[in-house]
């Protein structure tokens, strides 16, 4: 299973000619291709506590539906919070796999970049990212302005993990998608043997998750459920 920043392997014209033929359903991508490009390459206190109008601090989360815990996430708390992650970091067996520097940043950042978007505890700040790309989200470059630098570093980070290392996962996973409030993905529930064939090749267009276990992956009660193996 492999992430890929978004944009990096489309080329912008081919895209739109793409999207031009699926029609409505994947135009909301499209103003996501390639933003990342112009996004600098910073530490992980740079992109999560920053304060330069491009990081976690500057979040607006009072339209987004969140945990109370989001409500602390001041800049000195963020920092504390990356300062901790790093320590985590230190101690990672993954430091080893890695580049002293990756275009001029310590290795210990993107260790650390992963480790927060792992982290469900204190506040789970995956959800900054992941909520303005779902289906009920804006879908739009703004909506994740100041998400960019963490999502950069991210991304990176995911590049240049070995591919033959133990942190790849390669066995089965399953994945949940519910289709409410989306037209789209009810059509293919209901048609599920013509929409999603043996083989097909999917490309989820936001970070996703997967659980090894089937039955945490089928509890929504109207849902698609995917096997990767």
């Amino acid at each position: 299973l492999c992430c890929v920043p978004f944009g990096a392997m489309f080329d912008r014209r081919m895209a739109t000619e793409r999207a031009n033929l699926l029609g409505d359903v994947f135009r909301s991508i499209l103003p996501l291709l390639h933003m990342l490009d112009d996004v600098p390459l910073g530490t992980l206190i740079e992109a999560v506590a920053g304060g330069d109008g491009s990081s976690f601090a500057d979040c607006d989360i009072s339209a987004i539906d969140l945990p109370e815990s989001f409500q602390m996430l001041d800049r000195c708390a963020l920092t504390t919070l990356c300062e901790v992650v790093l320590e985590m970091a230190e101690r990672s067996p993954l430091l080893a796999l890695l580049p002293e520097t990756i275009e001029g940043i310590d290795r210990i950042e993107f260790v650390g970049a992963l480790i927060l978007y792992t982290m469900e505890e204190p506040c789970g700040l995956y959800r900054l990212l992941t909520h303005p790309l779902n289906v009920h989200g804006v879908r739009s470059k703004a909506a994740l302005r100041c998400q960019l630098r963490y999502l950069k570093l991210l991304t990176v980070a995911l590049q240049i993990v070995p591919k033959d290392c133990e942190y790849w996962y390669t066995g089965v996973i399953y994945r949940g998608v519910s289709t409410e409030g989306n037209a789209a993905l009810q059509w293919k529930y209901e048609n599920f043997k013509e929409a999603f064939k043996p083989g097909t090749q999917l490309v989820f267009a936001a970070p996703t998750s997967a659980t090894k276990d089937s039955s945490i992956a089928g509890m929504f009660t109207k849902g698609i459920q995917f096997v990767f193996q």
